[in-house]
């Protein structure tokens, strides 16, 4: 059985919620109507024109590519350049496109957890916090004979995840007291007498983004006429999301060393490295995609040995050198390529069996080591 597009796109940002994503990305439906059914699904990094002919030729009715088609504002849709082009195809073709860009690189078992789980860091932490989705915390004050019913409405609509923890809550039981105005219709009481109502306040965190539909659930799901609930802002880094992972590793290794390790982990023709071949590392940070925009970040933690990422820019790797931090550029192709197998293997978790996933075979890196 086909699964409608939106269904689909429903369980996908329940495993990359899309408020982790970075502001302003290029994320969600690009292309396609949220009601079209779906039965093959074609997973790549990015679309290209080679791409876009796979997908026709295997008849795929949807496109997950983790980097934008569309980034730059379109003012006209003429087939005299490839992106139009490539629209334009895809249209005709019924093929949707949905892009998983920076929420999949922040998710907790995204594309930067998984590189530094392939590398083997032990010891891993999230090195820099993640406080663009700001947290609120959600308090309400239910009646005791309603307090699942609301509370599961506010965890169904996004409430009270922290890390790998689902339906998180404080609850304390007390007394409610409230006086019916002439206009009132009551759940509880009579109009112009004071009630005293056993009641439980429920605490609960929410991110920023999706407070307005957790206050209308709670409020739908909740029997008063007038709910009374308060807002709190938090300054907590947001619990899921990794912008950047450091660990360490076994036992210290020479950088040469080292880097013949990653270039073996990751399949790599090359890779280019910065500091002293034969310095001692063992403290390693890494960020899969272009993670020198980080780097003022990451230079004020003393002991990063080593910096891993994609991308990196030469004065960036002459500030790195004379602060003695060595640095890896493994390009930005190769370490989100191999989450690709990942990211299949948790939607087929979550789907029905006769959703197929397939992972592309054109698309391919652009840079050519001669």
């Amino acid at each position: 059985m086909p699964i409608l597009l939106h269904q689909l796109i429903d369980v996908f940002e329940k495993i990359y919620p899309p408020y982790l994503a970075e502001p302003n990305d290029r994320i969600g439906l690009q292309i396609g109507d949220p009601n079209q059914p779906v039965r093959r699904v074609l997973l790549t990094l990015d679309i290209t024109p080679a791409v876009v002919q796979e997908a026709v030729k295997d008849k795929s009715n949807l496109i997950i590519s983790h980097h934008p088609l569309i980034y730059q504002p379109i003012s006209t849709i003429v087939t005299n350049s490839p992106i139009t082009l490539m629209i334009t195809q895809l249209i005709k073709n019924n093929i949707a496109v949905y892009i998983a860009h920076t929420h999949i690189d922040f998710a907790p078992e995204g594309t930067t957890k998984h590189l530094a789980t392939l590398l083997g860091l032990q010891e891993q932490r999230q090195l820099i916090p993640f406080d663009k989705p700001k947290l609120k915390k959600l308090v309400v004050f239910i009646p005791t004979t309603h307090l699942e019913k609301v509370a599961q409405a506010m965890f169904d609509a996004g409430a009270g995840i922290i890390g790998n923890y689902s339906e998180c809550s404080f609850r304390t039981e007390g007394t409610g007291t409230f006086r019916p105005g002439v206009q009132a219709n009551p759940f509880l009481g009579k109009v112009g007498e004071r009630e005293y109502a056993a009641e439980v306040r429920l605490e609960t965190i929410v991110p920023e983004v999706l407070l307005s539909q957790v206050i209308s659930a709670m409020v739908r799901a909740h029997p008063y006429e007038e709910v009374a609930y308060d807002i709190y802002p938090l300054d907590n880094p947001h619990p899921q999301a990794v912008v950047c992972i450091s660990g360490k590793l076994a036992s210290p290794i020479r950088l040469m060393e080292f880097a013949h390790e990653v270039k073996s982990h990751l399949k790599l023709d090359s890779i280019r490295i910065v500091g002293n071949l034969q310095k001692r590392v063992q403290s390693i940070a890494v960020i899969a995609g272009s993670g020198m925009n980080y780097f003022d970040t990451i230079k004020k933690h003393p002991g990063i040995d080593v910096f891993i990422t994609g991308d990196i820019k030469y004065h960036q790797a002459r500030e790195a050198e004379s602060l003695n931090i060595a640095l890896l550029d493994i390009g930005h192709y190769p370490a989100e390529m191999l989450y690709l197998p990942i990211l299949r293997k948790k939607l087929a978790t979550a789907l029905s069996k006769d959703i197929e996933l397939i992972i592309t075979s054109k698309c391919s890196n652009p840079f050519i080591i001669a």
